[in-house]
């Protein structure tokens, strides 16, 4: 049975079952074909002078967070400690993928390989799938959920960015207004397009058109 490895930008736990739930519902569709695991990784920023100590300090950048408040399927979570938004730079980056290197390595210590590497949203866990899926032998996809600007982010993560987009085996986003947006910022390939789950037990389009309302964004 082919194994995935979904990467979420972020989670749903017991404490808030909403958040990401797409990204779960997405794993246990699969996993009635595939074997299934979820690497779920949060970030905590800490202001400068604080990451530095954790750095100086063995092993205090990533921590184990207890696993049973979260729903299936099997999950598999941290959290690691990051600098300001600011202060993060290619050292944050090259130290966040060496600390996911160690996390898949213990799942192959345990063996299990996994076959495929899923990572939703570019910005966050997306940046890693294809260094990560690479470095283990295995396939790398990438689904954006959410639109972004280049121009805003610095240099370091523009290029990593682009980088991605174009050396990702698979590359998909949830609508076509997200594939164009991923065109726009130099995804000159194939971009599949699939749309989120719906419950259809619990949502319908109506038959004939209902009342008329009105909608406050704020």
């Amino acid at each position: 049975m082919k194994k995935i490895l979904y990467l979420p930008s972020w989670y749903p736990d017991r404490d808030n079952p909403i958040i990401g739930s797409f990204f779960r519902e997405q794993a246990l569709l699969a996993q009635q074909h595939y074997d299934v695991k979820v690497l779920a990784v949060q970030s905590r920023e800490l202001k400068a002078l604080r990451w530095l100590r954790a750095v100086l300090a063995a092993g205090g950048l990533s921590e184990t967070v207890d696993g049973s408040d979260v729903l299936p399927p099997d999950c598999i979570r941290y959290r690691h400690l990051l600098p300001k938004k600011k202060y993060q730079s290619a050292f944050t980056w090259r130290w966040q993928l060496r600390l996911l290197q160690r996390h898949v390595a213990a799942l192959q210590q345990q063996g299990w390989q996994p076959d495929v590497i899923h990572a939703h949203s570019l910005f966050g866990a997306g940046l890693f799938v294809e260094p990560l899926a690479r470095a283990c032998g295995a396939k790398s996809v990438l689904t954006e959920h959410d639109s972004f600007n280049l121009h805003r982010l610095p240099p370091f993560y523009q290029q990593r960015a682009m980088e991605t987009l174009k050396r990702v085996d698979v590359l998909a986003s949830v609508s076509q207004h997200l594939a164009n947006i991923l065109a726009t910022h130099g995804a000159a390939r194939r971009i599949h397009v699939c749309g989120n789950l719906v419950d259809a037990s619990r949502f319908r389009l109506r038959d004939e058109p209902g009342e008329t309302f009105s909608v406050l964004h704020v």
